[in-house]
């Protein structure tokens, strides 16, 4: 740029104010501060701005140069390891005064890390405009992965707001957003908020569904979440066909029940000592202490998963269902134990039986009809 206007004996300032910002920003001139972020592929990208504009609009920026810190004096490539290069690279173009509005030609995603990258650094008038446009978005038909997104996204940032104008559109069509991919790629206590939201609008069959599927992406596909006393008496086998390090060959889903050393001691004894040319390989104290831990990982890991799982299914009111749509949707799933099915159906009969007793005593004729 600078080469094409000495070519035709013109001055960076003779351009308009956004071709004058993006020169300065696009060429470096006369900065004094630079940012390193990284790519999406870890690559090192390097943005040189200047102090006078970033503090013009943030009181984060202004501490940051005129304060007692490190930047103050030292404000080359100041690292933000934590920022992708795209969302900062956009967030350092809406800081720089421009002609027109570019919110609505950016991504989602990027007007979500403007959000948040405007409240980090307390750029108010940015963190604003980015809510109303974000809002604007939500009266619009968005994808239903995408609402579902911003459904977390609210809480990651605590903005309640966002969350109260979200649920509004989750709910004005639950079955739309109930079974959406994004649904089961929510986080622990963020499924639990969402599933709690949909519980006066979906039955509880369909909630359970969910609830089914979130399960199978916890690991629990055959192993019963629910009657976990079932399996007190249960011994592993007699053999294992593992290698001695080999964690993925546990299947804790049926040997939770047992102690780190157990396991350890099971599984170094179903795996035979190795022989190489002649000298018998054994495992060093070292080796035995890293299997160990490996396995307490792997069990805290299960058991938190084992706690949630039985917290969702527990949220289920089975006897607000029909014995038919119990039979076909709990009663068919593996997720819950015999002993569980037997009791739940049996409240379920006691309960139809009782809504149509009182059915008769309030209908004298009803038994006429019958």
């Amino acid at each position: 740029m600078r080469d094409l206007m000495e070519h035709h004996n013109l001055y960076w300032q003779d351009l308009s104010r956004r071709g004058r910002m993006d020169y300065l920003l696009n060429t470096g001139h006369m900065s004094d501060c630079s940012f390193v972020v990284f790519g999406e592929m870890g690559e090192r990208v390097i943005f040189r701005c200047h102090k006078f504009v970033l503090m013009t609009v943030s009181p984060v920026f202004e501490r940051m140069f005129q304060g007692p810190y490190r930047e103050a004096t030292a404000s080359e490539n100041i690292v933000l390891d934590d920022v992708l290069a795209t969302d900062f690279m956009a967030f350092i173009q809406c800081i720089y005064p421009q002609e027109a509005d570019p919110l609505d030609g950016y991504p989602l995603a990027i007007l979500r890390a403007l959000i948040y990258l405007s409240k980090r650094f307390l750029v108010t008038y940015m963190e604003k405009s980015c809510l109303e446009n974000l809002y604007k978005r939500l009266t619009y038909d968005l994808d239903p992965d995408e609402v579902v997104s911003l459904y977390e996204y609210a809480y990651q940032i605590d903005e309640m707001d966002i969350l109260k104008r979200v649920k509004q559109k989750l709910l004005s069509d639950p079955s739309k957003y109930v079974n959406s991919p994004a649904a089961y790629k929510l986080s622990y206590n963020i499924f639990y908020n969402f599933m709690n939201d949909f519980f006066i609008i979906i039955k509880e069959k369909t909630r359970f569904d969910v609830i089914e599927r979130y399960c199978h992406k916890l690991g629990f596909d055959q192993s019963p979440i629910t009657g976990a006393n079932d399996f007190v008496d249960l011994q592993p086998p007699e053999t294992h066909e593992i290698d001695p390090i080999d964690l993925n060959a546990f299947d804790f889903s049926k040997y939770y029940q047992l102690t780190p050393m157990q396991l350890l001691a099971e599984q170094w004894k179903a795996s035979p000592p190795v022989e190489v040319s002649g000298v018998l390989l054994q495992a060093t104290e070292m080796e035995l202490e890293e299997v160990y831990q490996d396995l307490e990982d792997a069990r805290r890991e299960w058991k938190f998963k084992q706690q949630f799982a039985e917290k969702l299914l527990n949220s289920v009111k089975y006897t607000t269902m029909s014995a038919y749509d119990f039979c076909v949707g709990p009663g068919a799933s593996n997720l819950l134990s015999c002993k569980k099915k037997f009791e739940l159906l049996s409240q379920i009969c006691v309960a139809e039986h009782k809504v149509r007793a009182l059915r008769l005593s309030s209908n004298p004729f009803a038994f006429c009809v019958l």
